[in-house]
């Protein structure tokens, strides 16, 4: 919504859309803090760091910056004005101190951010072979859950299908973020990139293995392969986003 309004020069029914927008994307932050989930908080952090930078690249493409800076000081003030009551009557910052900074703090003074987890993730590096162990290693050797989604496809099959597996990722993330940024004006551009994204920020600190977050991830890129860019890069034609 906010690129719209920057590039389209207009924001005629569109500043009631973003407000609602605003209101659950809280909404579904709060329901991290409260969740007490460190993974999950880090990967709202992350997904919000990309999808800055994807946003910001995507202005400079349409050389809408000096519009953008224009406008983003009245965007600013908008997201103050939403976000400042919501944060007073939820108390945000007493669930984000009690359900995430105060399990970073108590980590750091143990010594151990990982939760243990560092060992299984060195030994299953160790064993993994070619070709791993086989499903019911980690319920055999380590009588714990990985804790990790790469960890856990490497202890169970092994190096050679982890590493088609991150090179799947690779070149997904790839297509999904020229998609994102050469895109016209299509709305929803950015959330095959930041699915992809937030499957494999998530799986670096839990196994997400056919879950939600594998599934939309997996759903939405594989909608790219029928998709087309229209616009031209500089010195290119149209840029086809390749079936995934």
């Amino acid at each position: 919504e906010i690129e719209n309004i920057i590039v389209t020069r207009s924001s005629r029914g569109r500043l009631l859309s973003l407000m609602v927008n605003i209101i659950m994307s809280s909404f579904f932050v709060f329901l991290v803090f409260s969740s007490g989930s460190r993974t999950s908080f880090l990967t709202v952090i992350i997904i919000f760091l990309i999808g800055l930078v994807l946003f910001t690249l995507s202005l400079f493409r349409k050389k809408s910056v000096r519009f953008a800076a224009r406008r983003l000081p009245a965007l600013a003030m908008l997201f103050i004005a939403v976000l400042v009551p919501l944060y007073k009557r939820t108390e945000a910052s007493k669930y984000l101190y009690m359900n995430i900074i105060s399990k970073f703090y108590t980590k750091a003074l143990s010594g151990d951010l990982l939760s243990g987890r560092g060992i299984v993730w060195y030994q299953t590096m160790k064993d993994a072979g070619l070709f791993g162990r086989g499903n019911n290693y980690f319920d055999e050797f380590h009588l714990i859950t990985p804790h990790n989604t790469f960890i856990s496809i490497l202890g169970r099959f092994g190096w050679v299908p982890l590493l088609v597996f991150l090179m799947f990722l690779g070149v997904t993330s790839y297509y999904a973020s020229r998609y994102a940024i050469y895109s016209s004006m299509n709305r929803y551009k950015y959330i095959p990139v930041l699915t992809c994204l937030c499957f494999v920020v998530l799986s670096m600190g839990e196994v997400v293995l056919f879950q939600l977050s594998m599934l939309l991830a997996f759903f939405f890129n594989g909608r790219l392969g029928s998709c087309r860019i229209r616009e031209a890069v500089p010195g290119k034609a149209a840029i086809k986003v390749g079936g995934i």
